[in-house]
């Protein structure tokens, strides 16, 4: 496999207090599925969704013959009068030997694409060498 994730399609519903996110992500033809949920208030659209595209980076790297723990610590979304940004914190590793990364993407029309791309954004340098 070379080459980085391609974010293939994000969705996200809300149902009463519940929220469901499904994140594809694809390179050179395989593609992975990641789930997650939440509950409102605690959970919103773009957390859950970078959990969900967090959750089908990890089946990349199980596929791959790894498996790299990672957390999502935080997401922010920053307004500016000329653009809004998705900045998001994530952890890799356990212990001593793990990484804080981070990433970001603007948004241009969905936010909730917009943080399956930051978490991509922060994510993909480090993968990119295990998934090859």
């Amino acid at each position: 496999m070379s080459g980085r994730l391609k974010l293939d399609h994000v969705s996200c519903e809300v149902q009463g207090n519940r929220i469901r996110a499904r994140v594809q992500l694809s390179k050179s033809g395989l593609t992975h599925i990641g789930l997650a949920g939440g509950v409102l208030p605690e959970a919103n659209c773009e957390k859950v969704i970078a959990q969900a595209t967090i959750n089908a980076v990890r089946m990349f790297t199980l596929f791959a013959g790894t498996n790299h723990r990672v957390l999502l610590n935080d997401l922010d979304v920053i307004t500016s009068p000329q653009t809004s940004t998705v900045l998001v914190s994530l952890r890799m590793g356990q212990g001593e030997e793990s990484q804080f990364l981070s990433g970001s993407a603007a948004i241009r029309t969905d936010r909730n694409e917009a943080a399956a791309r930051a978490v991509l954004d922060g994510l993909n340098r480090q993968i990119e060498g295990l998934l090859n």
